[in-house]
């Protein structure tokens, strides 16, 4: 196993067929998953990435959207120290359905230190969008968050999202603020 000095625990969570898997799919090997099965659960993967000649694993954590699967996949939130919160442009009721997904995530991830990000998926399909840039900018806005849109087919910035909240959150380490300990992160 490779070693490295940092070890940051993400999650994604939203609605089924928001385009989750294909996220890490793209990110984690490069290809494009047109049509993945449904995640049951959970599923985990990682990468490691350099960021100021120090190796950080991202340690992955890609959630089931459904309903029927959400009390198992609740209890990985809690190491958690990002979530990614994706809905995907063409479905609306995906992006209406965020706020809940950010209760459920302060809830059962109570520590404050989760870095969120709000990501619309699937601009690649723009002819057929029902959420636009400016509604997501909005929402990250009232979550007072960082917004992406991005295409996991189109690998639209995905590395980008992963690199930059990375380097936020070391920059934090670095600076004393968390703490990463064996069950997670902590306020030091």
């Amino acid at each position: 196993m490779e070693s490295y000095d940092y070890a940051f625990k993400f999650i994604l969570v939203g609605e089924s067929g928001v385009g989750k898997t294909s996220l890490i799919e793209r990110y984690i090997n490069k290809y494009f998953i047109c049509i993945s099965d449904v995640t049951i659960g959970v599923e985990y993967k990682y990468k490691i990435i350099n960021i100021d000649n120090k190796k950080i694993r991202i340690e992955i954590w890609d959630t089931a959207g459904q309903e029927r699967f959400r009390s198992i996949t609740r209890s990985y939130y809690r190491d958690a120290i990002s979530a990614f919160l994706i809905y995907d442009i063409t479905q609306r009721m995906s992006f209406i359905r965020i706020p809940r997904w950010i209760g459920t995530l302060n809830q059962n991830a109570p520590n404050n230190l989760l870095f969120k990000v709000l990501i619309g998926n699937k601009i690649d399909n723009d002819y057929m969008r029902q959420v636009s840039k400016k509604e997501g900018k909005k929402m990250a806005n009232l979550y007072n968050i960082p917004f992406y849109e991005v295409s996991a087919k189109s690998d639209n910035k995905i590395a980008d999202i992963f690199t930059d909240i990375a380097k936020l959150i070391k920059r934090e380490y670095d600076k004393g603020n968390i703490i990463q300990g064996t069950k997670g992160f902590k306020v030091s």
